[in-house]
């Protein structure tokens, strides 16, 4: 692979990390969140529509780019 296909799947890998951590926050931990980080809580609300839209986001990328040829998971 060339190196704008490593950082591609490195991006989309770090997005898909995020992603994943956004939605076992706004499924499991949300007064934990509003209790850590209450000011931030306050201007970036978690929720769960959001999160399962960026999920969804991140794997139609995902899907994107595995039919583009690049391959996200190993060789």
């Amino acid at each position: 692979m060339d190196t704008w296909s490593w950082l591609e799947a490195i991006a989309w890998w770090l997005f898909a990390i995020d992603a994943i951590g956004y939605n076992v926050i706004a499924w499991s931990g949300v007064e934990w969140y509003q209790r850590k980080f209450p000011s931030l809580a306050h201007i970036f609300p978690v929720t769960k529509a959001f999160g399962l839209l960026y999920g969804g986001l991140v794997f139609w990328v995902g899907t994107a780019l595995a039919r583009a040829g690049i391959r996200l998971f190993g060789q």
